[in-house]
């Protein structure tokens, strides 16, 4: 029996959109636990290890997100193609400002919770480093 192409393409567009949904919840309850544990972790590493391993992580999620996002849209284009030769016509009845807002709203929000979070646990690091003399 033959893979069927739109049961692969939908499947590939919902592990995208899990895989970003995850990556985002990880790196911000490591930024949260950051946030939360600044002077204890301040005193087991120097303020140097911990802001730059918060900054690697947050820069490569945002770069997996997005990897992500246009791997859905890969997707979703092929599958839109597909139906439209299979239903000879126009499948997509949103107008494009919608379709745009639908396309891009996600990765901006999925992008402003982990630059935010990033920035509130080096906030926080910088606060405990200023309490501790640093």
């Amino acid at each position: 029996m033959a893979p069927d192409p739109l049961d692969f393409y939908l499947n590939r567009m919902a592990r995208a959109y899990q895989e970003q949904v995850w990556a985002v919840a990880l790196v911000g309850g490591l930024c949260v636990f950051v946030a939360a544990h600044a002077e204890r972790l301040l005193g087991a590493f120097n303020l140097w290890t911990v802001t730059r391993a918060v900054v690697l992580l947050s820069v490569l999620t945002l770069a997996f997100v997005w990897s992500r996002h246009f791997i859905f849209v890969n997707y979703d284009r092929r599958t839109k193609a597909a139906l439209e030769s299979a239903a000879s016509g126009s499948v997509d009845g949103v107008p494009p400002a919608l379709a745009a807002l639908a396309r891009w709203s996600g990765i901006s929000l999925y992008s402003l919770i982990v630059i935010g979070l990033a920035v509130t646990a080096l906030r926080m690091l910088a606060v405990a480093n200023g309490k501790m003399g640093g």
